[in-house]
């Protein structure tokens, strides 16, 4: 059996020489089984420039992506061309990162205690969400935008709640948190990431619990060993956005 990576605590297959989900060094015993080899811990000076400069890569795409959008008035009907520059810089990421990204596809682990505690974690994010906009109302809903162009919450669920979470989470807790890793620790990773994420979206309003939910995508991804459950809880808490604002607000 083998333990759990120092780094990102994602447990290796046995005989692994290396962490497939962060790069950081293993050594074997004799029974087999992977344990963090300590001496050649450390990260290579080339290997964690390559991570940032990756990680800081996706980032600024996205960001400049979502600045095009806003300067050019793009309409919710064209935003497809967002989404395959979006989805071409996530591919182009992943296949940087190499074998490590094929752990993302893993079988997720789950735990009791820690789908509890996202499950928490994302009803206080939404909670917070809509106690904000009831405070401070944005100038325009959910609502209003797709229904200003005829488009139905059919389309709005489409959006946030498969397309969004599929894109943003390959692309931060896929590339992004596995790229930050070869050069910080676990815990910098994530804070890291999910302050990024919670920038990406170019709303002070909602930065708090924007990053709160990069926290918990962030903690299934590295606890449960896949991408799939930081997608799931990613688009529960949209969907959970999407109705607050189009059947409550």
């Amino acid at each position: 059996m083998s333990l759990p990576c120092p780094a990102c605590g994602v447990t290796p297959r046995v005989g692994a020489s290396f962490c497939a989900s962060c790069g950081t060094p293993l050594q074997l015993t004799q029974g087999g089984s992977t344990i963090p080899d300590r001496r050649r811990a450390q990260i290579a000076p080339e290997r964690a420039k390559g991570g940032l400069l990756l990680g800081l890569f996706v980032y600024a795409s996205f960001l400049i992506f979502g600045l095009i959008g806003i300067v050019l008035e793009v309409s919710i009907a064209d935003l497809w061309i967002y989404d395959l520059a979006s989805l071409a810089v996530t591919i182009l990421g992943l296949a940087k990162l190499g074998g490590e990204s094929l752990s993302h596809l893993a079988w997720p682990r789950f735990s009791l205690r820690g789908s509890a505690q996202a499950l928490g974690a994302l009803a206080l994010a939404v909670i917070s969400a809509h106690l904000l906009l009831a405070i401070w109302p944005l100038n325009e809903s959910i609502r209003l935008l797709y229904e200003f162009e005829a488009l139905s919450i059919e389309r709005a669920l489409l959006d946030f709640c498969v397309i969004a979470p599929i894109l943003e989470e390959l692309a931060f807790r896929g590339v992004i948190l596995s790229a930050l890793g070869r050069a910080f620790d676990r815990g910098a990773s994530v804070l890291l990431t999910a302050f990024l994420f919670a920038t990406i979206h170019l709303s002070p309003i909602s930065f708090l619990h924007l990053f709160l939910v990069g926290l918990v995508c962030g903690h299934l991804r590295l606890r449960s060993g896949s991408i799939y459950p930081s997608i799931l809880a990613h688009s529960g808490y949209n969907l959970a956005i999407v109705l607050i604002d189009w059947y409550w607000l």
